[in-house]
């Protein structure tokens, strides 16, 4: 499963209405107002990951915030960043935190957002554990999902800002956010987007 250009844009429209909530919550939680946009999206199997090239270098390191998601949205999904964007992304939200926690804690908000949209674009409740810290290439940090090779990924490619919008405070960083669902109910999510 490979989405088309028209499923992509609704996978993205979709995905950053869902991350709106992500936004609202880690602006509330934190010093730093933030803006969560989803800049393109789109799906599709696992085992083609390594020869789209969606993702930059396959061997440049990567801090990932890595979750699962559990019951009958059974997947995981994974948040990853430059290291160094990362870590000035965490001070920038929390200067006197802890800066891993920090960014634990913003990944366990958006993938959290992610993981609800799919479950509420398919009627499903769904069960989000604690994201864990994964530093490795992205590959790597895919394979440390354990997820089978027939599994779809949904990929996007995001900019997280920080600050006030235009002020002299203002951060960009890109940031990728990964769904890795089963086909069925990828396919029956982009349906029920899509319509």
């Amino acid at each position: 499963m490979k989405t088309t250009p028209e499923e992509s844009d609704r996978l993205r429209g979709w995905l950053g209405d869902g991350l709106v909530s992500a936004s609202r919550q880690l602006s509330e939680a934190h010093a730093a107002e933030t803006r969560v946009h989803v800049l393109h999206a789109r799906a599709f199997p696992l085992d083609q990951f390594g020869e789209l090239g969606l993702h930059g270098d396959e061997d440049d390191l990567v801090a990932g915030a890595l979750t699962a998601c559990r019951g009958d949205l059974s997947g995981a999904a994974l948040l990853h960043m430059d290291p160094e964007a990362a870590l000035a992304w965490a001070r920038h939200l929390a200067p006197e935190a802890d800066p891993i926690a920090t960014f634990l804690g913003a990944g366990d908000v958006v993938l959290g957002a992610a993981i609800r949209a799919a479950g509420d674009a398919l009627g499903l409740p769904t069960e989000v554990g604690a994201c864990q810290l994964v530093e490795d290439t992205l590959g790597g940090c895919l394979l440390a999902t354990h997820a089978p090779p027939d599994t779809v990924l949904i990929g996007a490619k995001l900019v997280v800002e920080t600050g006030r919008e235009g002020g002299d405070d203002e951060q960009q960083h890109e940031a990728f956010c990964h769904l890795l669902l089963d086909a069925k109910l990828v396919g029956a999510m982009l349906r029920s987007i899509v319509e």
